[in-house]
């Protein structure tokens, strides 16, 4: 299985991430895309793929909300361009990266459009890198797909939350949906996992997030995923291990 979506540079890994990794990979999980939120994770992420090489595929790019849950501002996109540069020839993809307009931050109509303006830049550079981007998008999928069309990129998106009728146009984009723990005792997750070709279908943790309980969720939690795909569809879970495993490294060039 591949981790197409996981935090390992997340502070609730500092001291184990070793040991976390060593586990996934006895429990099934062949290599994992690590993604930042927030630029002081990018070296980290950089310094993880170097000391797992073949295991860690790594990824740079600036999270919609930031710390202490505030929106993007323009000076984070100004402190990880340098790194993309600086690592391009190393990245899997340009992620974490994306709209979130969940209203329990309140944004005012300026955060939105610099959320917009940062997500926007970040597709150029996938754009000129030739490199997939990996895509948060919450309370925002119209936005999302409409400038997601503008760049015909390949992509993923992440814990997906559209309605039926974006998700669709999500697969006829040609985008990848990814079926996190937490999503497999969700109805978006059967929407998800029944809607989606097989053929554009991923595993993703979001490790330490959405797992199935409380608690720190690890990468060896995507067996859940495959299995609840395997139950959706009435499709083998060994297959939809084979699929989603060539799927992505299809789209990462793993």
């Amino acid at each position: 299985m591949i981790d197409c979506h996981c935090h390992l540079s997340d502070n609730s890994f500092k001291e184990d991430v070793d040991q976390v990794i060593d586990r996934s990979v006895q429990a099934g999980v062949e290599k994992f895309i690590v993604v930042p939120e927030f630029p002081d994770q990018a070296e980290k992420v950089i310094d993880l793929s170097e000391r797992w090489k073949g295991r860690v595929y790594p990824s740079i790019g600036v999270h919609p909300i930031q710390k202490r849950n505030k929106s993007v501002q323009m000076k984070h996109f100004t402190q990880i361009e340098p790194l993309l540069h600086k690592y391009r020839g190393k990245l899997a993809c340009i992620g974490e990266i994306g709209l979130d307009l969940s209203p329990k931050y309140k944004l005012s109509d300026e955060q939105k459009a610099i959320q917009i303006e940062v997500f926007k830049m970040q597709l150029h550079l996938a754009k000129e890198f030739n490199l997939p981007v990996n895509v948060h998008s919450r309370c925002a999928s119209f936005s999302t797909l409409s400038i997601l069309s503008s760049y015909s990129l390949p992509s993923l998106l992440h814990a997906f939350d559209g309605t039926e009728e974006e998700i669709h146009s999500a697969i006829q984009m040609g985008s990848h949906l990814s079926i996190s723990p937490a999503f497999t005792t969700s109805k978006q997750g059967e929407l998800l996992a029944s809607l989606t070709p097989l053929s554009q279908l991923l595993l993703e943790s979001d490790s330490p997030a959405l797992g199935m309980e409380k608690g720190r969720n690890e990468p060896s939690s995507i067996i859940h995923c495959a299995n609840f795909i395997s139950k959706v569809k009435g499709i083998p879970a060994d297959q939809i291990v084979t699929s989603t495993t060539e799927n992505a490294k299809r789209l990462f060039s793993l």
